[in-house]
């Protein structure tokens, strides 16, 4: 067990990768990795009933191909930065810790 306490699903293969099968299988992941596989996750290639549905409708994104790309992005990098911030502050005593962003409404053209 990682002492993150997260899992993740294993895809190496179609009979594994949907979690609600009858054979899903999870394993312990670190927070990095786990919030890493969380952004894949969500903008992999979506699963089809068959080849055919999946050559018509091909690769989803629904991370980044969607209208909610900027609330979505934004909430899973605010969690992203939380996450390292509590690893800032336990690890180096870092209490302000945060990610740089660029700011598009002051920006200078």
């Amino acid at each position: 067990r990682m002492p993150s306490g997260y899992r993740i699903l294993l895809e190496e293969d179609n009979y594994h990768s949907d979690p609600l099968s009858d054979n899903p299988i999870f394993l312990p992941a670190s927070m990095q990795y786990f919030i890493a596989y969380v952004h894949r996750y969500s903008s992999r290639s979506t699963l089809f009933r068959d080849a055919r549905q999946c050559a018509r409708y091909g690769y989803l994104d629904f991370n980044h191909d969607v209208v909610a790309f900027a609330t979505w992005h934004r909430g899973f990098v605010l969690n992203w930065e939380r996450k390292i911030s509590q690893v800032a502050d336990e690890v180096y005593g870092i209490k302000d810790f945060g990610i740089p962003y660029w700011d598009w409404v002051d920006a200078k053209r």
